[in-house]
């Protein structure tokens, strides 16, 4: 059998399945781990044959019957946007469940980036294999109502093609990591970076992509928390959000850090506004400020509905706002003139 599986050809395309045959026993590929949320590098064992003759598999090194459609070249970009396969049937949550619990659930990507005209991104072009370099021209919903972009170099391009430009590290900085067990975003430090495959290393984790790293958060950018107030906290041990009365603050090499009642010396970025603790902030129809992440300003808005279980509102520029991301419109000032733009960026989580 292995003559006949040598036989088979390989396409030029790097970025995708060959068309002709298949990958050959012995031969080295990227296989992406739903698992680990990456693609590895395995070597292929066995190609598993269909009933009308086509590839349906591979036993590979690090994964028995892996789905075609989940290999690729090892030629194939480390930050190439996983495969696409069937989706799921949808999760459906026990009616008992609390929704402050499930706010902190494992994820394997960070939350959805929604960009701005004029913004600089990367777009994940098949033909090259690799991520360009592109500007937002203007944005439109499409079939279902997905988001949809025309970048300056290509028309109706899903979000899910395109991410932030990466921005630059150097060794010893400290940066965040999206941390796909936790859902949130963690501080690490940065010991090597290699920008060919796209990825550093840092103290908590090897090999992180730069599309899961962003620049620390100075103290300003971080939301403060009032003594005395309700806050939750992500519990690495527990693995979920839980209940924290804030008992004092401090600085330490510049971080913020926060006595809770249930945990000392807490960083910023582990904390989020306990949410439906305070009285409902907004109404529907008011006009708020929604801070945009991409933009890295404030937004006029309007809001549609409200959630406090959920600490969220819909907004008509944006679905299931957090409302740590939403406030007031500010006050007419000497100063500001009333004009929204503040420069206060949002809860990490």
């Amino acid at each position: 059998q292995d003559s006949a599986m040598s036989s088979h050809g390989r396409s030029s395309a790097a970025e995708g399945p060959p068309s002709n045959g298949g990958f050959m026993v012995g031969e080295r590929v990227r296989y992406w781990s739903s698992s680990q949320g990456k693609w590895i590098i395995a070597h292929v064992q066995r190609v598993n044959f269909g009933h009308e003759g086509g590839i349906i598999s591979y036993d590979l090194s690090a994964k028995s019957q892996a789905a075609a459609a989940c290999v690729r070249k090892a030629s194939c970009s480390a930050d190439a946007p996983p495969p696409k396969l069937p989706p799921r049937p949808a999760f459906k949550p026990r009616p008992d469940a609390a929704a402050g619990d499930n706010a902190g659930a494992k994820g394997g990507a960070p939350p959805a980036e929604e960009f701005d005209v004029g913004d600089q991104v990367q777009y994940w072009s098949d033909t090259k294999a690799r991520w360009l370099d592109a500007k937002v021209e203007s944005r439109m919903k499409g079939m279902g109502g997905a988001l949809l972009y025309d970048l300056s170099c290509k028309k109706g391009t899903p979000a899910s093609r395109l991410r932030s430009k990466p921005a630059e590290y150097d060794v010893g900085e400290k940066v965040e990591y999206w941390s796909a067990g936790a859902g949130l975003w963690v501080v690490g430090k940065v010991t090597k970076v290699n920008l060919q495959l796209g990825q550093c290393d840092l103290d908590i984790k090897l090999g992180a992509k730069l599309g899961r790293m962003r620049k620390l958060s100075t103290g300003e950018d971080l939301p403060h928390y009032e003594l005395g107030g309700r806050v939750q906290y992500w519990s690495e041990s527990k693995g979920r959000w839980l209940e924290a009365v804030v008992e004092g603050s401090r600085k330490r090499g510049g971080v913020k850090l926060y006595d809770l009642n249930c945990k000392k010396s807490t960083p910023t970025h582990r904390l989020r506004p306990s949410p439906g603790v305070r009285p409902a902030p907004f109404s529907p129809g008011d006009s708020v400020e929604y801070w945009s992440s991409s933009a890295k300003r404030w937004l006029l808005a309007k809001v549609l509905s409200l959630a406090l279980h959920l600490g969220q509102c819909d907004l008509n520029l944006k679905k299931s706002a957090a409302l740590g991301l939403v406030r007031r419109l500010p006050a007419l000032s000497k100063a500001g003139g009333g004009k929204p733009g503040g420069k206060r960026p949002p809860e990490p989580s």
